[in-house]
């Protein structure tokens, strides 16, 4: 009996590479791009502060779009390549992920502040997450330059 000789159908991987690029176009987020002419995210009203959630454009768990929840209520999603903002009244807050209530960030708001959190995925077995962290306003303004803004429901603003 003759050896069987597996043949590949020519340009699969092309087809399988263009359908991959097309699924990732329609998962890109709607909204103005902070740093464009005009798209700014500003300081919060006088007596109030700003919280800022961002999500870089790392792949890596593109499709995972969890609640983000403050202080028990959700405020938005954790869109790749996204920003949004909602301002609150000074005081403790507490945010969290809805997929991980395990490492939740305590913030201590005064008047005036805007203070960034941004989620990242963690790599770990047995598997993968996105956490919160929060970072210093200079990290968070460089790094939300070229994210859409939008309102946290994946609309622009």
């Amino acid at each position: 009996m003759a050896p069987m000789i597996a043949r590949s159908t020519p340009g699969l991987p092309l087809i399988a590479l263009l359908g991959s690029l097309l699924f990732l176009a329609g998962c890109a987020v709607s909204g103005p791009k902070v740093g464009e002419p005009g798209v700014v995210v500003g300081p919060p009203p006088a007596d109030q502060a700003r919280i800022v959630f961002y999500r870089g454009g790392n792949p890596f768990l593109l499709a995972l779009e969890p609640q983000i929840v403050v202080n028990s209520l959700a405020v938005g999603r954790s869109i790749h390549g996204a920003v949004f903002y909602k301002d609150a009244k000074p005081g403790r807050y507490k945010v969290f992920l809805g997929t991980d209530l395990e490492n939740p960030v305590y913030l201590i708001l005064r008047r005036g502040d805007k203070t960034f959190v941004k989620i990242v995925p963690e790599l770990q077995l047995p598997g993968s997450k996105l956490t919160a962290y929060e970072v210093s306003a200079a990290q968070g303004e460089k790094e939300i330059q070229g994210l859409a803004l939008n309102d946290g429901l994946g609309d622009g603003e």
